[in-house]
């Protein structure tokens, strides 16, 4: 019988290729790009320095002789006797590789991860027997002990800090979780945020919320260990103070030289200025916590500054202070107890005014000395006056003298200097037709026709017998009736 390899087997390829769909699709192993990633991720979850921390602890300490860095309190065999003890215990207790295999359970059972449930004949990994959730511990004991194990999907097996995939199902155990080596390793030992090690010395520098080991905390221009000295963040960079002065200190506009550490530096519009250099350029008097003005680059106590360059009322001639309020009109500006009525010296403030003859004249002022006033009412005309025959009126006073309406836009008349609309004054005054009765007023260019003493509007000038029109036409009269040539014959 012919020997025939597992690997080559189609049921064997078949689950190969159903294990590959499971993954999430950027930990495939396929193709140069995704062999670069994981690698990547590999080196992040597990550093090389954790996976063996003493010779990293020998190589910090080689560093520290070779740079004369101040040695530590404690001793190199202390750093490596906690660095074997950590390694031994996540080692033999923590440390585990998760187990892919198929979902033996026929119901199933939930993600440890999710809560979702894992189908039998599922992929799904396990991890060690003994490291077991809560729940599983205190579950009634079964006959298998995978039963016991928490599973996970294959995309939900990561780290329970920085949520991670684990790369090839490396993991260390803690509190019921999985995590990667790297962040396992922060739960039981801080890590120098410089060098990226674990740090197993009792003694160690904390600054800008991370640790760092003794000496590895230095400034990032000269590399000086700045371990209980003081320090100046820029960027977010520690730097010393030599450094920083050197490469970020502000020079003083005055004196030109640098604004140590150990100065206040004031600053106005991206200029700097020692705190004594900060001062008039007129008296010296210093500036510091004073309201003060610029001109011309110049620097300016209020006082000096008033002097020289302030605006002034054109009242008083006295400046503006800083704060004061001020009034301007055509050109011309005054301060608040300057801005008076021409008439009765009063301020004006924020009141209405009206100017007359380039003066201002309060509203009351106005109204009582140059308002023009209805002739009716006699009060002050302020909007929606009309003019008659040379008077003023107010719109709703200038109304007909017989039955009051308003005459405002509207055709109107006047008898004895008194206006009438067009009804009234036909009403009362006009000649009435001898045919239909009614005025005559001569409004909209009417005609009328006049004979002895009766009136006619032009079109009601008919004969009486045959109704054609007289105008401009001889006609012979009969009593009151007026008749053509032909009718009277």
């Amino acid at each position: 019988v012919p020997y025939i390899s597992p690997f080559t087997h189609p049921f064997f390829l078949i689950q190969v290729d159903a294990f590959l769909t499971s993954l999430p699709s950027a930990e495939i192993p396929r193709g140069d790009a995704a062999d670069r990633a994981r690698r990547r991720r590999l080196r992040k979850q597990i550093p090389p320095q954790d996976r063996r921390p003493a010779i990293a602890v020998e190589e910090a300490w080689a560093h520290r002789a070779s740079s004369q860095l101040p040695d530590a309190s404690h001793s190199l065999e202390s750093e490596l006797r906690e660095a074997n003890r950590f390694k031994n215990s996540r080692n033999r207790r923590d440390f585990g590789v998760g187990m892919v295999e198929h979902m033996s359970q026929s119901a199933g059972q939930p993600c440890a991860d999710c809560l979702g449930t894992i189908g039998f004949g599922d992929f799904c990994i396990r991890v060690r027997p003994e490291h077991r959730s809560l729940e599983a511990i205190g579950s009634t004991p079964s006959s298998d002990a995978s039963d016991l194990a928490p599973a996970w999907h294959l995309g939900c097996f990561r780290c329970a800090t920085c949520a991670d995939h684990l790369v090839d199902h490396c993991y260390a155990w803690s509190n019921g979780r999985p995590y990667c080596l790297r962040h396992y390793g922060q739960l039981i030992r801080p890590r120098c945020a410089t060098c990226d090690h674990l740090i197993f010395s009792e003694e160690y520098t904390r600054a800008m919320d991370q640790e760092h080991h003794t000496g590895h905390f230095a400034c990032r221009s000269c590399d000086a260990s700045l371990t209980g000295q003081r320090y100046i963040l820029r960027d977010d960079e520690p730097h010393c103070l030599g450094c920083y002065e050197a490469k970020f200190a502000n020079t003083c506009e005055q004196c030109k030289e640098k604004i140590g550490c150990d100065s206040k530096d004031l600053s106005f519009k991206e200029r700097h200025w020692h705190e004594k250099c900060f001062k008039c350029s007129a008296c010296g008097t210093s500036l510091a916590d004073r309201p003060f003005a610029t001109k011309e680059e110049q620097l300016y106590c209020s006082d000096c500054y008033d002097e020289r360059f302030a605006a002034r009322c054109d009242g008083c001639q006295g400046v503006f202070k800083a704060g004061m309020r001020k009034y301007e009109y055509r050109g011309q500006q005054w301060h608040e107890e300057c801005f008076l009525c021409v008439e009765c010296k009063q301020p004006i403030g924020a009141k209405s005014f009206i100017p007359r003859e380039n003066q201002v004249v309060c509203v009351p002022c106005y109204e009582a000395k140059y308002a023009q006033r209805c002739t009716k009412c006699a009060e002050v005309i302020r909007r929606g006056g009309v003019t008659y025959k040379g008077n003023p009126w107010h719109k709703e006073c200038f109304t007909c003298t017989n039955c009051t309406k308003q005459l405002a836009g509207l055709k109107f008349t006047s008898k004895d200097e008194q206006p009438y609309c067009a009804d009234c004054y036909g009403e009362l005054f006009a000649k009435k037709c001898t045919k239909c009765g009614k005025p005559i007023t001569g409004f909209g260019g009417c005609k009328f026709i006049s004979f002895e003493d009766r009136h006619w509007h032009s079109e009601c000038f008919l004969c009486g017998k045959c109704n054609c029109n007289l105008v401009g036409r001889g006609f012979l009269t009969s009593d009151d009736m007026i008749m053509c040539s032909d009718c009277g014959r």
